[in-house]
């Protein structure tokens, strides 16, 4: 039985854990030190934190223990829309205002796949990454979609997947050659993974273009990423050859159920029409 740990969970919201979590083992705890003791002590599945009535670096201190013992476990921040919290690489924020079991069970599920698929990357003869970035490949990205596609039959959310390039690509590369380039899409692809949500899924799609899979966002909630999402692409300059460049970036975007046909194909014709 999956494992999740409760931190400082008020009384209206234990309802829906209860509900949404039904079939985990689940441990409320409401003390401070003592779930930093019991996460340092136990291996669990995921953590849950409320952020209120306790200082805002809790998940801070969560996110150090849990480096300290080399553990990945996926914590999720239960917080309020305008609360002001860093962002970390296994944390997830989910607002209380709208939480429902249905929404809950979908995240766990989501974030436990998520470490499946990392424990698998390294059992499996078909590579999950990209060699020369380390971002997550194409046939991983196409996995992952099908995964996504069948949960949204069940959940009736929205899946898009969404590509992105540089305008000055074939610039850098004829100026730089095809390495130099490389450790564009390297740092680009690291650079968006600390700006996208944990159910996001950043890989390597082919030489030019990264692909984006983002679940619960329709065409135009995309656009709204896209805009937030280049913003902070422009002011941070990469390096390409022993020079920093302020790029700009083209973004195009497919909407997808299971019902679309084709769906590589016209991923690539959105490459085209994107270029470089």
């Amino acid at each position: 039985m999956r494992k999740v740990l409760a931190v400082n969970i008020p009384k209206h919201l234990k309802s829906v854990l209860i509900q949404g979590l039904n079939g985990f083992d689940l441990c409320f705890i409401n003390n401070q030190t003592e779930s930093l003791q019991f996460i340092n002590t136990h291996d669990m599945d995921i953590i849950l934190v409320d952020e209120s009535g306790w200082e805002l670096d809790i998940h801070l201190k969560i996110d150090r223990d849990l480096k300290k013992h080399k553990k990945k476990t996926p914590v999720f921040l239960l917080a309020q829309k305008d609360t002001p919290l860093k962002k970390l690489k296994n944390t997830e924020r989910l607002h209380k205002e709208e939480l429902t079991p249905a929404l809950l069970q979908l995240a766990v599920v989501r974030a436990l796949e998520n470490s499946k698929w990392a424990a698998l990357n390294t059992q499996m003869e078909a590579p999950l990454h990209d060699p020369s970035t380390g971002l997550f490949n194409k046939h991983y990205l196409f996995m992952r979609l099908n995964e996504e596609l069948e949960r949204s039959r069940r959940y009736k959310f929205p899946v898009c997947v969404a590509l992105i390039t540089a305008e000055q690509w074939d610039m850098l590369t004829e100026r730089y050659g095809s390495e130099s380039t490389e450790n564009v899409l390297k740092e680009l692809g690291k650079l968006i993974q600390k700006n996208i949500r944990l159910s996001d899924i950043v890989c390597r799609y082919d030489e030019k273009h990264l692909g984006l899979l983002l679940p619960h966002t329709t065409v135009a909630e995309s656009k709204v990423f896209w805009k937030r999402l280049s913003r902070v692409l422009a002011a941070q300059p990469l390096s390409v050859g022993n020079k920093n460049y302020m790029l700009s970036f083209k973004f195009g975007v497919l909407p997808i159920t299971l019902k679309t046909e084709h769906v590589e194909d016209k991923l690539s014709m959105i490459c085209s029409e994107l270029g470089a």
